[in-house]
């Protein structure tokens, strides 16, 4: 049976209150809060920091030899495409980012043979 609901905004409705959370809730949320949050290192892994010199150092001698890197995604429908540029502004290639990767990670000699005396 269904009791009338009073207008009285001062009624209390009727059953248990309860004034904390039941038994080991505080626990567990306390528990999923800590999993959660990830500190910060001080510092980058030594990986990271080994990949970006490396990377400083191969734009480096790109720039040496007037030649730059652009990004290209007017492809369309977001394909990027990395387009080796000289001196003069003139694309000498457009390479896939996976064939772009493939020779900046070989590590010997130039990745990108370009020859800028014509």
């Amino acid at each position: 049976m269904i009791e009338s609901i009073s207008s009285d905004p001062g009624a209390r409705v009727a059953g248990p209150r309860r004034s904390s959370p039941p038994e080991g809730v505080e626990h567990a949320l306390s528990v999923q809060l800590t999993a959660a949050v990830t500190p910060i290192p001080a510092s980058p892994p030594p990986e990271a920091l080994e990949a970006v010199a490396m990377a400083a150092q191969t734009l480096a001698e790109l720039a040496s030899r007037d030649v730059t890197l652009h990004l290209d995604l007017t492809g369309g429908a977001g394909h990027l495409r990395v387009k080796v540029v000289d001196g003069e502004g003139s694309v000498v290639d457009s390479l896939t980012p996976q064939r772009a990767f493939e020779l900046l990670s070989r590590g010997e000699g130039d990745p990108f043979f370009v020859d800028t005396t014509g």
